[in-house]
């Protein structure tokens, strides 16, 4: 960020609190404008947690503490201070707005500058690290959950690993006698935190440190709310072995864990539906297959895809096979294929504009046209040197240029799959067509 020169900075040393002798080695010399400096000067209430799985912010656990903290905040008229760059700043920033709590977002610029958006709609404040003369012990750390450890009146932690980032500066922090006792507090979840991290949340309260009882709400469960399964189906229920070579002829869709926002629904409503319903535990491949079934649409993603225009994935890889070469993607997170699912007729597709998929280097990518290339994907071959990709051509994939309406789909024209044979029957309740599960 190029800054007017004709502005004039202030150190921030300017606000006035008892341990801004500690910013230096924290922060090393932040600047800020002279007309903005008052917006940082109130209650500052620093929100921070560590970042334990892939969306933990989702958590009913998290979501519970989060409220915490933002109630307290609003009791000492404080502004919540985190940081834009943290995987949870969206939820926590979604929440403020949500509960009209007073905020200040802090992200760092490529300038080496800080723009912090101060609630919704307001002004920003730019604050300038001039030189990044931390100690050596804290440099290595993020920087600006540095600033907002080190500028906060009180800091108030979400979540923690005892051995990740987080802890490291809550205990210089607390380790400093510049900085007040009693105004760090740790969301603690007494009965049910695991040895490790209890025996590091007791250590710190032994310095200062006050733990903050967050009190659970009943855990909300997400389970399959059909009917319950009983003797009578509506559609056929079936072991996966009974497949017969016909199954070559089915083109297969299989539906994933639930990860973030549904494709059908934005980022804002993801937040939103947390605020109400934070997840108990992540909602699971079958509740996907579920909430498909019942929505009866398939609906169109452009996620590791080649071209803008979402597409809905297929493969004309069998079930047997699929299931038998499945691999967990740690760099996703995820297994590759999952047993649950629709198989739909090939030939049903192909007459809705369903298109196998085809495979090109990058260099041959370069001559598709933009119509012809939600049909292509680039791989790389297995010894290619510098491999910047996977070789995708093992999945033998096709495409629907659009969302599928599923109450289309003729009922000998698709299968729905699942893992266990009581999942198949509470399905059932739900499901137009008949249903194998693979269990033995």
């Amino acid at each position: 960020m190029k800054l007017n020169s004709s502005i004039i900075r202030q150190s921030i040393n300017q606000l006035n609190v008892p341990w801004k002798s500690q910013w230096e080695s924290w922060v090393g010399h932040a600047y800020v404008d002279e007309e903005e400096l008052r917006l940082l000067d109130r209650p500052l209430l620093g929100i921070v947690s560590s970042h334990l799985k892939q969306n933990a912010f989702a958590s009913q656990r998290w979501q519970n503490a989060l409220m915490s903290a933002l109630s307290f905040a609003r009791e000492q008229n404080a502004a919540v201070f985190y940081s834009a760059s943290t995987p949870y700043a969206a939820a926590i920033r979604n929440a403020c707005i949500k509960t009209n709590s007073q905020s200040i977002q802090v992200d760092e610029l490529q300038s080496g500058s800080l723009r912090s958006t101060i609630g919704c709609g307001k002004p920003s404040v730019a604050i300038d690290c001039e030189m990044d003369v931390a100690s050596s012990d804290l440099r290595a750390l993020p920087f600006l959950d540095r600033l907002i450890i080190a500028l906060s009146h009180q800091v108030f932690v979400l979540d923690v690993d005892p051995a990740g980032k987080i802890a490291k500066l809550i205990e210089r922090r607390l380790l400093s006698a510049d900085f007040p006792k009693g105004s760090v507090f740790l969301a603690h979840h007494s009965r049910t935190e695991p040895p490790r991290k209890h025996r590091w949340v007791q250590s710190q309260l032994d310095r200062g440190a006050v733990a903050w009882l967050v009190r659970d709400t009943k855990q909300k469960t997400a389970p399959i709310h059909c009917q319950e399964g009983t003797h009578f189906c509506s559609v056929p229920i079936f072991p996966a072995k009974m497949l017969t070579q016909s199954a070559s002829s089915f083109l297969i869709h299989c539906t994933r864990a639930r990860q973030g926002a549904w494709p059908d629904q934005s980022t804002s409503q993801f937040y939103d539906e947390l605020l109400i319903n934070p997840w108990a535990s992540p909602p699971s491949s079958l509740q996907s297959l579920q909430r498909i079934l019942e929505n009866q649409r398939l609906v169109a993603t452009s996620h590791l895809k080649s071209g803008a225009k979402p597409t809905i994935s297929f493969t004309q890889r069998t079930l047997s096979e699929l299931l038998i070469a499945r691999t967990f993607e740690a760099h996703l997170a995820r297994w590759d294929w999952e047993p649950y699912g629709l198989m739909i007729s090939r030939q049903w597709l192909e007459a809705a504009g369903c298109k196998p998929v085809i495979y090109l280097t990058r260099d041959e990518l370069k001559n598709v046209s933009a119509e012809d290339m939600i049909f292509t994907q680039p791989y790389e071959h297995e010894n290619a040197a510098n491999k910047k990709g996977r070789d995708w051509r093992v999945e033998q994939e096709w495409r629907l240029p659009d969302d599928l309406r599923l109450h289309q789909v003729p009922l000998s024209r698709a299968i729905v799959f699942v893992k266990h044979s009581w999942e198949a029957r509470l399905l059932a309740t739900i499901s137009n067509w008949p249903i194998c599960f693979t269990e033995s």
